[in-house]
């Protein structure tokens, strides 16, 4: 059986680097990778056994052994699963859009459209891909796309520039962790100091009634001050409305007299 993921309730997992692409693949296409590299009865046995991306990642020579396969095979089972723990895998995998594990001319022509930051034709392509295709097949398998991109002085200008495209992407992946992991870390001591220590005690509340209280009264006493000074204005203004009255009057009484 293959090593089982162990986890408790209380487990607080240390932060980790970004998971790679193959740590996501399911088990049908571990099972389609091994095939992919001629490896089809051992992708079917790991599948039988429920082994995805992340459980090949981790499995030994032992542990292969163990579960049946073909002493034959076993290296060269270690050997395919061993490979997508490696630094290029990643690339590899973004250029299998179709997920056959290997990269045709079409897969190709985004890679070097992307390095060189203008598509290339057709006919460029298919001899850049035949210049490393050394089956023949037509096709890139990870050993070949690995082995081009690790031939140093002997690559050719092209392949060196998707080189240097996928070496800056993964400086950038890079960068973006050691941004995001000592705060990720932050964050996972804050997380367990909270659970650690009891959370202290919320102040002393005016409990909603009471507050609603005091709003209406405070709210009275205004309605109430501004309605006192409206009458006051208004009675002012209808006790000189009547002595301008008297006044008029009596002027003209005063004048038939």
């Amino acid at each position: 059986m293959p090593p089982k993921r162990k986890s408790t309730e209380n487990d607080e997992a240390p932060p980790s680097k970004r998971p790679s692409l193959a740590a996501d693949l399911t088990v049908a296409q571990v099972e389609k990778y091994l095939g992919a590299v001629g490896l089809k009865d051992a992708g079917k046995k790991l599948a039988s056994e429920s082994v995805d991306g992340g459980v090949a990642m981790s499995l030994t020579a032992a542990d292969i052994k163990k579960m049946g396969i073909p002493a034959k095979q076993t290296k060269d089972v270690a050997k395919a699963l061993d490979d997508l723990s490696h630094p290029l895998m990643d690339a590899f995998l973004r250029a299998d859009k179709d997920g056959s594990f290997k990269i045709d001319v079409e897969e190709l022509s985004h890679v070097m459209a992307r390095a060189h930051g203008r598509p290339l034709s057709n006919e460029k392509v298919i001899t850049l891909l035949a210049e490393v295709d050394l089956n023949d097949d037509g096709e890139l398998d990870f050993d070949e796309f690995k082995g081009v991109l690790e031939s140093g002085p002997n690559m050719s200008e092209d392949w060196a520039a998707v080189h240097k495209e996928i070496s800056l992407a993964s400086k950038i992946g890079h960068a973006v962790d050691d941004y995001f992991v000592p705060l990720q870390e932050i964050m996972r001591q804050g997380s367990m100091l909270s659970v650690s220590k009891p959370a202290a005690a919320p102040p002393r509340r005016i409990p909603s009634l009471m507050l609603r209280l005091v709003g209406f009264v405070f709210g009275m006493f205004v309605s109430a001050f501004f309605t006192i000074i409206t009458v006051c204005v208004y009675l002012i203004y209808v006790v000189e409305r009547i002595n301008g009255r008297g006044q008029l009057m009596w002027q003209v009484g005063v004048r038939h007299a």
